[in-house]
């Protein structure tokens, strides 16, 4: 586990759904961030894709049964890994006002609303 791992979960933050709800709970951002599906094979081949993510509910409403109502830009025929994550960012910019994105280091590699990263910033530098 990684150093920035377990400072998180010092304030309890153990995965971006929960840093995303904790922080929607002390009333900043909106519940959106960006999540980095890895492919997988076995029994559901999952295809790697950049996933706009919602925990209060759906960004998808038709998504397909396997992306769980989240908004899907599956790397592979149509996208690169980057202009998936650009398609993710233009949609999450055009539906949910969210234009700047950073990074939690200990949170691999999904993506926030700078105002939430800022947010779980101050939590992990107040419990010092």
């Amino acid at each position: 586990m990684s150093k920035a791992g377990d400072v998180l979960r010092t304030i309890r933050i153990f995965n971006p759904h929960n840093a995303t709800t904790q922080a929607l709970a002390a009333g900043v951002g909106n519940g959106i961030y960006l999540s980095r599906r890895a492919s997988e094979a076995g029994r559901i081949y999952w295809s790697s894709a950049w996933q706009v993510v919602s925990v209060q509910g759906e960004t998808d409403p038709k998504a397909f049964w396997q992306d769980y109502g989240c908004k899907t830009f599956i790397i592979g025929f149509r996208y690169t890994a980057g202009s998936a994550l650009s398609a993710a960012q233009a949609f999450a910019a055009e539906n949910y006002d969210i234009t700047e994105w950073a990074k939690i280091p200990g949170l691999g590699r999904a993506l926030f609303p700078a105002t939430v990263a800022a947010w779980v910033k101050a939590q992990v530098k107040a419990q010092g």
